[in-house]
């Protein structure tokens, strides 16, 4: 099996590859990137048309409410842990547990 895979590790916006990859996934790692949508953007610029990418992900909720102080407390415990730019949710991205295919943006 291992003459099947290649596995490619770099900063995505360095990879002079396009349309190159059959799958890509993250863990925990994008919620680093200060541009998320451009970071998504690299992935699936490096992903051959149609394939599957999937990532699991820090994010907010719906159920955040920005005024409650035990919930600021709780967003703040989690950027300075995981040292994250901004945790976002709601109506920012909902990328959960998300797989999508390079059709998804456009």
């Amino acid at each position: 099996m291992k003459q099947q895979l290649t596995f490619f590790l770099c900063l995505l916006w360095r990879a002079k590859i396009d349309n190159k990859f059959d799958a890509a996934y993250e863990i925990d790692a994008t919620a680093h990137a200060p541009d998320k949508v451009g970071c998504y953007k690299e992935v699936l610029r490096v992903l051959k048309p149609g394939q599957p990418f999937a990532g699991y992900e820090w994010c907010l909720t719906d159920s955040y409410d920005p005024e409650n102080p035990v919930h600021q407390e709780i967003k703040k415990g989690i950027e300075e842990g995981k040292h994250l730019f901004f945790l976002g949710g709601g109506s920012f991205l909902h990328f959960q547990h998300l797989s999508f295919t390079r059709n998804w943006i456009a």
